[in-house]
């Protein structure tokens, strides 16, 4: 099992991060249909961590610095984790094809003991991964700062099948850069690869912006900026806040504000075509309840199904009253038929 200072190793060449697909062939008859569908373990850390989005109209890696105002009360959040069921639906495909859990903790490992650790995991599970021979467990831990919530350090481990990846993300502020170590698991022997790229003094990872953009106010018509690393490459992330929404969720119907990210696209952090939209609890806490990603692999679902470390979300709709029956039935049935039928039961007469 890989330390965090372990070394491991960075890609090589520039690219925008895509989803890992897999690609399966139904038949029907003479018909033989082929999909590629985004493997939502990668989309997990952006979906929720989207949050975010990026723009590409700056340089990423200057004069970054973190908002004025950062509030961040995390120690009531400390012990939080968050269980979601990811589903999938394309046309007459549908189904359940993972879990994705999100916690944040007291960090117990050294050197970063006095930090705040950020757990996202994500598991492949349903009947659909196992036809698709889709085998997924990733692991994704961040280390941020419990003063200005900036990240120190960054880690994954893929286990998708054939693909086995351990990399580590060392932020270095002071000198500008951050170290990317990346090693193939399935070569225990071969050697890491190591790249150091530019970064601006203060960043997120994909993971910890779900956390700091849940710590923001989020008024409709507004929207946040936040420089995000992913790999060798920054972006300055960008979420348009909407309006406050009555959705369904576990709990009955909630008040969620809605966010939309731009996320994916030509240029932007996942370079595939599709739409993320993102609600989250109308409160301070800022809850995410659910998550749609659209595309042409059709839609990707992260539903919240399971909540600890803090309380449930309160089914409470602003400016509602509790909602009457439209109409009431009464059954009135013969009294000869309601004597009887306390007779039966032992009752006395009626």
């Amino acid at each position: 099992m890989a330390t965090m200072n372990e070394p491991r190793s960075p890609e090589p060449a520039h690219r925008p991060a895509r989803s890992v697909s897999v690609k399966f062939v139904l038949s029907f008859g003479r018909e033989e249909v082929t999909r590629r569908i985004g493997a939502w373990t990668l989309l997990a850390p952006a979906v929720l961590a989207v949050l975010v989005s990026a723009n590409s109209s700056q340089d990423p890696a200057e004069g970054s610095r973190p908002p004025t105002a950062k509030t961040f009360p995390l120690s009531s959040d400390l012990g939080e984790s968050l269980s979601f069921q990811v589903k999938l639906s394309k046309s007459f495909l549908s189904g359940t094809i993972g879990r994705l859990t999100i916690s944040i903790r007291r960090s117990s490992e050294a050197p970063l003991l006095d930090h705040y650790m950020l757990r996202a995991e994500a598991m492949s599970d349903g009947l659909l991964p196992q036809l698709l021979g889709m085998e997924v467990h990733d692991v994704f831990d961040t280390f941020v700062s419990p003063e200005d919530f900036g990240v120190a350090r960054s880690r994954r481990q893929i286990d998708e099948g054939r693909r086995k990846v351990f990399e580590l993300t060392v932020f270095m502020p002071a000198e500008g850069k951050i170290l990317l170590i990346r090693r193939d698991l399935r070569t225990p022997g071969a050697p890491p690869r190591v790249a150091e790229h530019p970064a601006p003094a203060w960043a997120q990872d994909a993971l910890s912006a779900i956390y700091y953009i849940r710590s923001q106010p989020l008024t409709p018509g507004t929207a946040l900026t936040v420089p995000v690393v992913n790999r060798e490459r920054v972006y300055p992330i960008k979420v348009a806040v909407g309006e406050v929404e009555e959705i369904e969720s576990s709990w009955g119907k909630l008040s969620a504000l809605r966010l939309e990210p731009q996320v994916f696209g030509k240029g932007q952090m996942i370079d595939i075509e599709a739409q993320l939209t993102i609600w989250v609890t109308n409160d301070d806490r800022h809850l995410p309840l659910s998550a749609h990603i659209r595309g042409s692999f059709g839609q990707v679902t992260f539903l919240l199904k399971e909540i600890k470390g803090t309380s449930l979300p309160v089914p409470r709709l602003p400016n509602h009253e509790p909602q009457k029956p439209a109409f009431e039935t009464v059954v009135l049935l013969p009294q000869a038929t309601v004597r009887a039928r306390v007779a039966s039961r032992g009752g006395a007469n009626y």
